[in-house]
């Protein structure tokens, strides 16, 4: 029986599921019962599965009023009459493209350079969710070199008028890029930038971010710098241009200098106290029973708020903040329940209460990868059920791929990841989180 699942309430369906109809004797071709009316179009991705197993995967190519052909990647096996297709509409992607979880984004690689390097195609279109208007960058190695907007997007590629971040280099065939701001990062306003340029300042090192007050970079704003996962200090920012920012660093809490290639982390935009909020203790004072933590007014911190100490990610102590100035603010260790006095260490990680829980649960890992890397089977592990079908869940690759919710049962879902939306391999055993923002 043919099935569409659409999703959000959009007018075009997300999944559509139909019977095969005919199999192609001389080439691996098949007719499935579904076409134009059920939301079918050329390019849409499709999988044959046997119950959760994929048996074999391709792409329309052929689509009529009600019937579709499927090119596959391989000829049908004998096992291909009691298989049924799930096709993923390309018309949707670009819909849950801006659902995509934290730590995920669109991966593509530079194909083609125009002589003046201001315009470059790269291999990702309208199959990967990419728009008209989007922002790109082009990175090498850790550093964007070029900020870009997608001009014209075509099904698998996309023509990305280029500006220059650098000045020592200019896109090439084999770049990277990626769509910067992550749909994450613009949808909560917390963008994460990279450290272009370091310049000593005796009042604290003067910092060039990538991005733009209209990617969030906005003046006053705070960003923590971390080296991998290792805190090093934070930044506020001071002037922002539409391609790079300005910041300087606050040398009381850095643990050290900051260096080029610095991950910059923006905390929650002002006024958004429900937000989860991390600091430093980045001074204790015993004798008056004080610690200095590193979040103030601009964070939204106020008098009286508490913050839980964590050592090794469990709440060792909790404090009460007495007094609060812009950029930190000064706080009493609470006792214990038993009455002792907690031990608390310089750079201890101190979290805004109520906690916010962390949004990523745990739902399952990868339990098979299809030979192209689109289509994956998870063993769900959560106790609580897995969201519904057209969710989009993390894959915690390197680094991490989003992937649709195209079927599940209480044990197994079937995964689809549409091109580009992972930068590395998917291995069996991966775990899977699904993320509430």
């Amino acid at each position: 029986m043919l099935s569409v699942m659409p999703v959000f309430g959009a007018a075009e369906p997300t999944i559509v599921r139909a019977p095969v109809l005919d199999v192609s004797d001389v080439e691996p071709v098949v007719t499935i019962d579904a076409g134009r009316k059920q939301g079918l179009s050329i390019g849409d991705a499709v999988a044959l599965v046997d119950g959760m197993r994929v048996v074999t995967a391709g792409e329309v190519f052929v689509v009529g009023e009600t019937q579709a052909a499927v090119r596959l990647l391989q000829s049908p096996s004998s096992a291909l009459p009691g298989c049924r297709a799930v096709a993923v509409t390309m018309a949707s992607v670009a819909r849950l493209k801006n659902t995509m979880p934290m730590g995920t984004t669109v991966w593509a690689t530079v194909v083609a350079v125009a002589p003046a390097q201001r315009q470059v195609w790269i291999d990702a279109g309208r199959a990967s969710g990419l728009q008209e208007g989007d922002n790109i960058w082009i990175r090498r190695g850790k550093l964007p070199i070029s900020r870009g907007r997608a001009v014209l997007v075509l099904d698998r590629t996309s023509l990305v008028q280029c500006r220059h971040l650098v000045a020592n280099a200019r896109p090439e065939i084999g770049d990277a890029a990626e769509l910067w701001p992550s749909p994450a990062m613009a949808r909560n306003d917390r963008p994460v930038s990279i450290v272009m340029e370091v310049t000593p300042d005796a009042e604290g090192a003067v910092l060039k971010l990538a991005g733009a007050a209209r990617d969030g970079l906005r003046p006053e704003r705070q960003f923590d710098l971390f080296d991998g996962d290792a805190y090093v200090g934070l930044a506020g920012i001071v002037t922002s241009s539409d391609r790079l920012c300005l910041a300087r660093s606050l040398r009381a809490f850095c643990t050290t200098q900051p260096t080029v290639g610095l991950q910059a982390v923006s905390r929650p935009p002002p006024g958004r106290t429900n937000a989860r909020l991390e600091a430093r203790i980045f001074d204790i004072r015993p004798e008056s029973n004080y610690v200095l933590i590193s979040a103030g007014h601009a964070d939204g911190v106020a008098l009286n708020q508490t913050f839980a100490v964590l050592q090794d990610r469990q709440t060792v102590a909790r404090l009460l903040v007495k007094a609060v100035n812009v950029d930190f603010a000064g706080a009493e260790p609470l006792p214990a329940d038993d009455g002792q006095m907690p031990r608390l260490n310089r750079w201890d990680v101190v979290v805004r209460e109520p906690i916010t829980p962390d949004p990523a649960r745990r739902v399952g890992e990868v339990s098979s990868v299809f030979r192209n890397g689109a289509w994956l089977t998870a063993t769900l592990t959560a106790a609580e059920p897995v969201a519904a079908t057209g969710a989009v869940l993390r894959v915690n690759s390197t680094p991490p791929t989003a992937a649709v919710v195209v079927e599940r049962t209480q044990v197994h879902a079937l995964l689809y990841v549409p091109p580009h939306w992972g930068a590395g391999r998917i291995s069996i055993g991966e775990t899977i989180d699904e993320l509430d923002e």
